[in-house]
């Protein structure tokens, strides 16, 4: 997939088809939305979004976790997230202080990396889309708080959870790049409707080591 600079030549006549990924070639297409949308963001943004790699996504499906993405009428990837289960706060990368508010009120939360969408698809609605999708996978595994860590400065992202009724709920630098960063957070109760199909097979394996987003 190539990257567009006049959405002129985009359709945008079409219904974004949610899929879960699942397999090596599937997590070539995350790889490459990554590198697409990093592409677009001036060095300076390149810390909203990291780098990832097939065998990084491989362990997050193997280890129980979801990719989930948008597709397009083409069958391109044009937007994904990746939600972890957390099992204890200090899975939460470069979280310093106390233990992350009772560990989101002695609840074990899902924990939401790399929402992004192709630069092309941008003010679609995909990013509420590809949340309200985690929020639905999280309720299924019986996690019923979400929590997404955010750079300050990414006023896109921000925006996109303060839309779908996310707080702040706490702040730090990252101990590495020292960016600052802030935790947002939401109890998720009202069932969702399920925008991916019931026969799908998840795996389920121990939590892997937790890697940054």
């Amino acid at each position: 997939m190539t990257t567009r600079t006049v959405k002129q030549f985009v359709n945008l006549d079409f219904e974004p088809r949610a899929v879960r990924l699942n397999s090596a070639d599937e997590f070539a297409d995350a790889v490459e939305l990554i590198d697409i949308v990093r592409d677009s963001l001036t060095e300076e943004q390149k810390v909203y979004l990291l780098p990832k790699t097939i065998d990084f996504m491989t362990k997050m499906h193997r280890a129980g976790n979801v990719v989930l993405g948008l597709r397009n009428d083409k069958n391109e990837l044009i937007g994904l997230t990746i939600v972890r289960k957390l099992n204890h706060w200090t899975d939460i990368p470069n979280f310093e202080g106390l233990p992350f508010i009772e560990f989101i009120y002695n609840q074990t939360p899902c924990m939401l990396q790399s929402v992004c969408t192709h630069p092309d698809y941008r003010s679609m609605g995909l990013a509420d889309r590809l949340i309200t999708a985690a929020e639905e996978w999280c309720l299924k595994k019986e996690r019923s708080r979400i929590v997404a860590r955010i750079v300050v400065g990414n006023k896109g992202s921000l925006s996109a959870f303060e839309r779908n009724d996310f707080e702040i709920m706490s702040q730090g630098i990252d101990k590495e790049d020292g960016y600052q960063f802030v935790y947002v957070g939401k109890k998720v109760e009202a069932p969702l409707v399920d925008l991916f199909s019931q026969n799908e097979q998840e795996s389920e394996a121990p939590l892997a080591t937790i890697l940054n987003a």
